[in-house]
């Protein structure tokens, strides 16, 4: 269980970034953490216990319904992934052409 106690919000033009911080019990019975990084603006009732997936991360912990980081890693893979695929075509194209010549 986690027990959110503040809630920081940074405003953008367009856009707002929130995040909630409080202390957790873990289910394992471990000591209690503070500091703890959860969910953003909808789901953080700052003094309301609310369940919480301990990862075993150290300041970090996720809602029942999980995270979308994944995005953002994913699409970073996939980027590099094109990158490097279009430089060995590049560099395999122009290999071909100079031994053809």
């Amino acid at each position: 269980m986690t027990t959110p106690a503040r809630l920081d919000c940074i405003q953008h033009p367009g856009h707002e970034s929130c995040a909630c911080y409080g202390a957790c019990v873990p289910d394992s019975g471990d000591a209690e953490r503070s500091g703890i990084y959860g969910r953003g603006r909808d789901a953080c009732h700052v003094g309301v216990a609310t369940e919480a997936v301990d990862i075993g991360a150290v300041s970090r912990v996720y809602g029942p319904e999980g995270s979308k980081e994944w995005i953002v890693t994913a699409g970073v893979i996939a980027t590099g992934l094109v990158l490097g695929g279009w430089a060995v075509r590049l560099w395999w194209v122009g290999g071909r052409r100079k031994a053809g010549a």
